[in-house]
């Protein structure tokens, strides 16, 4: 991610010079000390990489995750491609495809979301790949498709060593199983399951998250005929859905009631 920045891709080969240069005068003076010092350079060059991936994600975040966090997706993905459309390693170019299919998802353009998974290709994208996905057959209304994701989902998290990953997959199922519920019309639960996420504090402070949760929720208690109750959680919705899909899905709804 570093590569992205180049006043941290400078620092990255200014500090790998510098430790060679290091390496260097040391062996010159210390022959014998050759191994060590090489065991000693890589393990710095390393940490150089993790330490500057680190500062080169939170500055990804604030400068373009946070556009699609305030509802402000074509923004997010300007942002994106000027940041990220020329990556050149395939887990770069995996990590643009799967950022790029979040936008398109949000923004309800499910053609170009089934586009960027056919290039999600690195093991760390796979729960994004299936969600998004699931995503794609559910709008389209292939049903049996998307349970068969969910199914897919569910066999790639048994395997899965990674309890990042292993964390990531199970919110993705509880989320995907009652998104094809309601699409079903079966009910039993999912209002208690939205009624929960708008409770939890950290949705509260993600505009998009709580957008997203209104709206599923309003639509849930619309179909409950609970009109009155619906009706503020879909206005929620389209006041506050910026552009995304959720605005014109929540405007549409509060037109039927």
């Amino acid at each position: 991610m570093f590569t992205r920045y180049g006043s941290l891709r400078i620092i990255y080969y200014s500090i790998g010079a510098l430790l060679i240069i290091c390496a260097g005068v040391i062996t010159y003076f210390y022959p014998d000390s050759m191994i060590p010092v090489l065991i000693a350079i890589f393990a710095l060059t390393f940490l150089d990489a993790f330490v500057l991936s680190r500062i080169a994600l939170k500055k990804f975040n604030k400068e373009v995750v946070s556009c699609l966090y305030e509802c402000n997706v074509r923004e997010y993905m300007d942002k994106l491609d000027k940041r990220m459309a020329n990556a050149r390693p395939s887990k770069m170019k995996s990590a643009y495809a799967d950022y790029s299919a979040l936008g398109y998802d949000i923004l309800g353009d499910y053609d170009s979301v089934y586009d960027c998974c056919q290039q999600i290709t690195a093991d760390m994208h796979k729960p994004d790949y299936y969600r998004f996905m699931f995503s794609f057959y559910l709008n389209k209304e292939l049903l049996d498709q998307a349970e068969k994701t969910i199914c897919d989902l569910r066999a790639y998290r048994t395997n899965c060593k990674n309890q990042r990953l292993q964390n990531l997959c199970d919110q993705f199922l509880l989320e995907m199983e009652y998104s094809l519920n309601l699409r079903k019309g079966i009910l039993d639960g999912v209002e208690e399951y939205y009624a929960s996420k708008l409770e939890d504090e950290n949705i509260k402070k993600v505009r998009l998250s709580k957008v997203s949760y209104s709206y599923g929720y309003g639509k849930v208690l619309m179909l409950k005929g609970e009109r009155e109750r619906a009706k503020d959680y879909l206005k929620y919705a389209a006041e506050n859905g910026g552009d995304t899909k959720f605005t014109a899905l929540a405007g549409r709804l509060l037109t039927e009631l």
